[in-house]
């Protein structure tokens, strides 16, 4: 960066429907503006978070890459990526130590059971790193139990896993692939929770909703702590597949859920849409209360499932803290306030928080993780575009700096065996004006045969251009010849057939 104590970020966005990503300019005191950024269509390469065609997809995050590249001026090194998707969730871990008899807890007690915590493994995920751990003395809650007498110390900690293949894809495509370094891969349910809620609405308790095109994630707090993390594998897109059920394209369920669409079909009983067929050659006219009705039993199912998962981990839908939500999908008309009746809880969209430097980012919803990523990532990623060097011109060559062994080559003239010359004539010395003018002409001579050898294959070239014209002159003739004289002959038949005739 030009400015001292400034440097460069680049995140990407893995979406179902978009692959996303951005460059931003961060400071040391953490503020940051976002300077460029680029979408692509995923078209399928990407399925609910997880690459699912390595292939196509290096070959869009290229040009993502590309683009944004040329934007900063900058080439692009390294990246952070998000991790979100289906699979991704939360797994409480719980260890617990009784000691002989009561006793003040030290750091050296919390340090012993955390170790042990951290060795938990499990095959079939890998682990994103641990999020808040929570103390129990003598089973009652502790924010700090250092000093604290007790017999038993338990300590909660919620581990962020997700399959292998949900981050293997992303990093053989980066490094892989393209050979561009994975700064971080960091869970976008975490960073969003991280940028948009408060440390009071965790102490109060409260969720982060985000509805995405493939999947929907919730994250729980509580106590100032993550509790839980889950990812339900439905999201926006299946209703616009339930809406293909009224015999549309899914580009036009997917115009028709964005431009009519609503979580509250009972508001929309007198309206109408039109609709372009399936085999878009017509259209029709359908009532916005049947449309909106797929659309309501969609979003009410997704919510539902939200609703059981805040129960499971809290034991109850008490939420003080309120509910943030954010993603494409929260667009949805209707849609906060079916969150609000079933969860009883106060309902805010994320991208009504303000960042006067980047405004687009907070008020777009689809851009809150690009943005939670730049907040949180922390390592330069660009670097200066090193231009080829072009080859550099040789010099001419002075004739008086060149050596005689070196004047011979050039004219064609031997060296001879050794023995027939002198010792004198052996050594370097440098060209006389004769040799000079010996190098010069010889040069001339093949210059004037190298053009007269040109000229030669030009004539030549021309000659037959002209024989070749000739040519299909002489074969057009002989046709035209041809055909005149069927034309005699069958003007000299024609009426001898018809005297026979009569």
């Amino acid at each position: 960066m030009e400015e001292a104590g400034t440097y460069s970020v680049a995140v990407i966005d893995f979406g179902t429907e978009k692959i996303k990503g951005a460059v931003a300019d961060k400071k040391a005191d953490g503020s940051f503006k976002i300077v460029a950024r680029e979408e692509v269509k995923s078209d399928g390469c990407i399925v609910r978070g997880v690459v699912y065609n390595l292939e196509e997809t290096a070959k869009k995050l290229y040009n993502l890459l590309d683009l944004l590249e040329r934007q900063v001026d900058r080439s692009i090194v390294k990246v952070y990526t998000n991790i979100g998707g289906q699979s991704l969730h939360s797994h409480e871990h719980e260890l617990e130590e009784t000691y002989a008899e009561e006793h003040e807890l030290t750091h050296e007690d919390i340090d012993a059971l955390v170790s042990r915590l951290n060795t938990y493994t499990d095959d079939r995920y890998v682990s994103l790193g641990e999020i808040d751990q929570v103390y129990y003395a003598n089973n009652v809650f502790t924010d700090n139990p250092v000093g604290v007498k007790a017999r038993t110390l338990k300590v909660k900690s919620q581990m962020i896993l997700a399959r292998r293949s949900l981050r293997e894809g992303i990093y053989t495509v980066l490094e892989d692939k393209l050979e561009t370094e994975v700064a971080g891969t960091l869970p976008s349910p975490i960073i969003l929770g991280e940028r948009f809620l408060t440390k009071e609405q965790k102490r109060l308790g409260c969720a982060i909703i985000d509805f995405g095109s493939g999947c929907t994630s919730v994250a729980v707090y509580d106590r100032g702590v993550l509790i839980g993390l889950f990812t339900l594998p439905l999201g926006s897109r299946n209703i616009t597949y339930d809406l293909t059920a009224l015999h549309i394209s899914s580009s036009e369920a997917e115009r028709v859920k964005k431009e009519k669409g609503s979580a509250n079909a009972s508001k929309s009983q007198s309206e109408t849409v039109v609709v372009q067929t399936a085999d878009e050659r017509s259209s029709k006219e359908l009532p916005l209360f049947e449309v909106n009705q797929y659309v309501e039993a969609r979003a009410q199912e997704i919510v539902d499932n939200i609703l059981s998962y805040v129960n499971s981990v809290l034991g109850h839908t008490n939420l003080p803290g309120g509910i943030v939500i954010t993603g494409g999908g929260s667009k949805l008309k209707e849609l906060p306030h079916m969150v609000a009746d079933s969860l009883h809880a106060k309902v805010e969209m994320a991208s009504s928080q303000k960042d006067p430097d980047n405004g687009y980012f907070v008020s777009n919803p689809e851009w809150n993780v690009i943005y939670s990523m730049c907040t949180v990532a922390s390592q330069e990623c660009t670097a200066v575009i090193e231009e080829e060097e072009e080859p550099d011109q040789a010099e001419p060559i002075q004739p008086k700096a060149l050596n005689i062994e070196t004047a011979h080559t050039i004219s064609g003239a031997g060296t001879g065996d050794g023995q027939d010359q002198d010792k004198e004539s052996s050594r370097p010395r440098l060209l006389s004006d004769e040799d000079w003018d010996e190098i010069t002409s010889q040069t001339e001579i093949e210059r004037e045969e190298t053009d007269e050898e040109a000229r030669s294959a030009a004539s030549r070239a021309v000659r037959a251009e002209k024989d070749n014209r000739a040519r299909k002159q002489a074969m057009k003739g002989e046709r035209k010849g041809l055909f005149n004289q069927m034309v005699n002959f069958f003007e000299k038949m024609l009426p001898s057939e018809v005297d026979e005739a009569d």
